[in-house]
């Protein structure tokens, strides 16, 4: 009988703590974390929270300014100008919904952007210079080294948007194919992938057709349509293998790493960036 390969990410967890750990300790003063968080919004409550809590763990500062959902623009410019130009901030993380407005994301200095948002990073990555990746894309690099997926060769097909993760994939050697969740012919080249990574954040997208015999499933991101669309991949629960969909790729797919994987290791790689900028800056003073 078939059996699924559910990617447990815990081992790598803890290493990647200790890791950030070390470097800290070896820092000749405690990093420092900005991070903007919109009120009533209780996905960047918990993150902020999450950061919160290890940044204490780690030794790093962590900051949190909650703002209004509808912040001007005005107000974040000068604020994202405040904190790159402020010495004891080392990194600054922002929630995407308060960088919506025309050139709010250029004003975060790469040497901070610790969540990969400013277009120069992504520039700066796409031309092999050091910069900073969203965390998203590393935590899966990071999970498909752990689990010792082949990258090499391997045919990979990203359904959504992922320029960072298209990046390292093909730094990797993989070949990579980037295509819209809305595709006519989705799954005929979703079903060609030994890995298949799902970051359209709709639930209930892919299924058992979209898989080929043996192929890697990630799933990155969660559902926040309100359906209900219970242990589905690219959904709120993905590692739920019991119902149907779910149950029907598993029959297929050779290994699985979930959002809740994938997001359990955001905050940590967060604070890693951080602690990897204060690195930097702190041999420049």
């Amino acid at each position: 009988m078939h059996e699924l390969r559910e990617i447990d990410g815990s081992p790598l967890a803890e290493a990647l703590y200790a890791e950030v750990a070390d470097t800290v300790a070896a820092l000749p003063a405690r990093p420092r974390l900005a991070a903007l968080i919109p009120e009533e919004d209780p996905v960047g409550a918990l993150h902020g929270e999450q950061l919160s809590w290890d940044g204490v763990e780690l030794g790093i500062d962590v900051v949190l300014r909650v703002l209004p959902v509808d912040a001007p623009a005005v107000d974040l410019a000068v604020l994202l100008d405040e904190l790159s130009a402020d010495p004891e901030v080392h990194g600054v993380s922002v929630a995407e919904g308060f960088l919506a407005a025309e050139g709010l994301r250029e004003r975060i200095d790469p040497g901070k952007d610790v969540e990969g948002v400013n277009p120069l990073s992504i520039g700066r990555l796409a031309h092999g210079l050091p910069a900073f990746s969203p965390v998203a894309p590393v935590a899966v690099m990071e999970l498909l080294r752990h689990a010792e997926i082949p990258l090499v060769g391997a045919r990979v097909v990203l359904v959504g948007k992922g320029i960072s993760l298209a990046l390292q994939l093909r730094a990797a050697e993989a070949t990579v194919t980037v295509v819209r969740g809305d595709a006519p012919a989705l799954p005929e080249i979703t079903a060609a992938a030994d890995v298949l990574v799902s970051a359209v954040g709709q639930g209930g997208l892919i299924t058992a057709k979209h898989v080929k015999q043996g192929a890697t499933v990630v799933s990155v991101g969660l559902d926040h349509s309100g359906e209900s669309h219970g242990g589905e991949f690219g959904g709120l629960l993905p590692g739920a293998v019991g119902d149907a969909e779910a149950k029907d790729v598993a029959e297929v797919a050779g290994a699985f790493i979930g959002s809740l994987t994938v997001g359990a290791l955001m905050p940590t790689l967060v604070l890693r960036h951080v602690a990897q900028a204060a690195m930097v800056q702190l041999k420049q003073e």
